[in-house]
């Protein structure tokens, strides 16, 4: 089993902004439950219908904002800093 209580680590090279990388598998199912919720508010405020209205837009939008910040903050934790 995997005790490390890592799951990501800073990208090599990447000395701005955000560059997480996966090193374990909680790090990956992570990104990949975190996909499968941006596909699910894409499907569920109707944006990938033609003209979707304002309203829908910015639900959708501030939706996807939060859960940005929210996986930002979430990696930050789970992320060994040192290279």
């Amino acid at each position: 089993m995997d005790n490390n209580k890592y799951w990501f680590r800073k990208r090599k090279g990447h000395r701005v902004g955000w560059g997480y990388t996966p090193i374990n598998w909680r790090g990956w199912v992570s990104i990949a439950v975190w996909s499968v919720f941006v596909l699910l508010f894409t499907l569920r405020f109707g944006m990938l219908q033609e003209n979707p209205p304002v309203s829908d837009i910015i639900r959708y939008s501030s939706a996807i904002l939060i859960w940005v910040i929210f996986f930002i903050w979430f990696c930050e934790r789970k992320t060994d800093k040192t290279l």
